[in-house]
């Protein structure tokens, strides 16, 4: 799995570790996102992009073509979500065994 990279004024940022926070607010985003207005939608995927990413939100609406801001969020989102069921295959590989 290739971890989402980003870039922003020369400088390359690659996803950090994603902690179940995140998942949690995005799937809010996701949720209530028919409910936000036009600016409010941009800016929501930009926040959600500067906690991908370490970096602040104001850098992303400043610095990034308004057409990869969605692009990039729904790489990340593509990433968070095989992430989150990775472990889950691999359990479906153990032989022998279950949950007990």
């Amino acid at each position: 799995m290739n971890k989402p990279v980003m870039e922003l004024n020369g400088k390359k940022y690659e996803i950090k570790e994603l902690k179940a926070r995140v998942w949690r607010e995005v799937t809010e985003f996701e949720t209530n996102k028919k409910e936000l207005s036009n600016v409010e939608y941009v800016d929501k995927h930009a926040e959600i992009l500067a906690k991908f990413f370490d970096v602040s939100t104001d850098e992303i609406l400043d610095n990034m073509d308004l057409a990869d801001v969605t692009l990039k969020y729904l790489e990340c989102y593509r990433y968070m979500f095989d992430m989150l069921y990775a472990k889950t295959k691999e359990l479906g590989n153990i032989k022998g065994g279950g949950v007990k």
